[in-house]
């Protein structure tokens, strides 16, 4: 069976973006995941905020990892 740990949001106040807050707080949810040994990591978001999408893909596409065999 698949194991996922789901993010439901995530957001960084504007006061406090561009400091690598929201990079962090990703990277501890995977670590997390892989401690876990959850095969995958989900979040959704809104494609009509121009920012979420680059931000996922610059800081999440190399944090992808494969399950244990």
């Amino acid at each position: 069976m698949d194991q996922a740990l789901r993010i439901w949001e995530l957001s960084v106040d504007s006061r406090w973006q561009r400091r690598g807050i929201g990079k962090a707080l990703l990277q501890k949810v995977i670590m997390q995941a892989k401690q876990l040994n959850c095969d995958h990591v989900t979040l959704t978001t809104f494609r009509d905020v121009a920012w979420n999408g680059a931000f996922i893909i610059k800081n999440c596409a190399s944090q992808l990892f494969r399950p244990k065999s």
